[in-house]
C-alpha cells in the first residue's frame, strides 16, 4: 500500500505542478524505507526459524529493494520539480 500511495502522490503532484506537497514524498520514502527493513528482518527471522527457505531470501529481498527503488525514483521526481520551480525564480 505504502508504494502505491507514494505513486499515487507523485502522479498527483506532477500533473498538477503542485509543489507545495512535495514534502509529503520525502516522508512517504522515508516510510517505505523503514517498511521496507522492518519485511527484511522479519523475513530474516522467518528463515532462522524455518519457516522459510534460504532460496527464498534472495527473491524477496530484490522485490524489497526495487519497492525501494520506486520510492527514490518518486522523490526524485518532486526533487526536480522544486529545483525547476526555484531556477524558474531566478
Amino acid at each position: 500500500d505504502a508504494v502505491k500511495q507514494i505513486l499515487e502522490v507523485t502522479i498527483e503532484i506532477f500533473n498538477n505542478d503542485d509543489t507545495e506537497r512535495a514534502a509529503e514524498v520525502s516522508a512517504m520514502k522515508k516510510t517505505v524505507g523503514s517498511l521496507c527493513n522492518e519485511c527484511k528482518m522479519a523475513h530474516i527471522s522467518r528463515i532462522q526459524s524455518g519457516l522459510c527457505n534460504k532460496q527464498s531470501e534472495f527473491v524477496f529481498h530484490e522485490i524489497l529493494d526495487e519497492m525501494e527503488h520506486i520510492a527514490v525514483y518518486c522523490s526524485n521526481v518532486t526533487v526536480t520539480m522544486l529545483e525547476l520551480e526555484s531556477m524558474g525564480e531566478e
